[in-house]
């Protein structure tokens, strides 16, 4: 049976928590790219809930990514929002951070239909990917709790993979990700809230 305990398989193996067996390799590489990704795991999800066999249909843009100001939360925990654009459906990203900012502590997605996973087993280099039956928006990734660093240490966004909602992995042009704080904004928009609909509050 296909269910999202396979797809959590396929994101351990894809941020090196675990290492899948010759034929979880086979069998796990759905997309058929050669590589244990984030896009088999959508693949998966998408099949465990009945989207698949149904063929999406939609004229993929050109995803982009971003990073949002830092947020300090009300139990000092800090959260680094990491925007995505266009039909992105999951990926795999290495960050890299200063030390001094605290540990990544988890990921947090905006919906409840996303799974993830991540490694923070080297100091300064975090691994995370997800997947989700939704196109993502925002994945936060959250800080424990830190000093000044935490808010104005600096990261980077080292290696990218972003997929589409058939599995396949799209372009994403990385010279347009800003380093860390030193992100200014060149354009403006207004998303949709979130949630919405919402009780006490919405995010804008």
């Amino acid at each position: 049976s296909i269910t999202s305990a396979d797809a959590i398989l396929v994101l351990r193996s894809a941020v090196r928590l675990i290492t899948l067996g010759v034929i979880q390799q086979i069998l796990g590489d759905v997309n058929e790219d050669g590589r244990i990704n984030a896009g088999d795991a959508v693949l998966i999800l998408r099949k465990a809930v009945g989207l698949i066999p149904k063929v999406v249909v939609g004229t993929w843009s050109s995803p982009k990514v971003a990073w949002g100001v830092p947020e300090r939360t009300a139990d000092g925990e800090v959260v680094m929002p990491l925007w995505l654009e266009g039909e992105i459906y999951g990926g795999d990203f290495v960050v890299r951070y200063d030390k001094e900012m605290g540990k990544p502590a988890r990921i947090r997605t905006i919906g409840e239909n996303a799974v993830w996973a991540m490694n923070t087993d080297t100091p300064g280099e975090f691994r995370f990917t997800v997947a989700s039956m939704e196109p993502l928006r925002r994945v936060d990734l959250v800080l424990e709790s830190g000093g000044e660093a935490a808010e104005t240490g600096l990261w980077s966004l080292e290696e990218t993979l972003v997929v589409d909602g058939s599995g396949r992995s799209i372009e994403v042009d990385l010279s347009s990700v800003k380093t860390g704080l030193s992100a200014l904004p060149d354009r403006y928009v207004l998303l949709q809230n979130y949630p919405n609909p919402f009780n006490p509050e919405t995010h804008i």
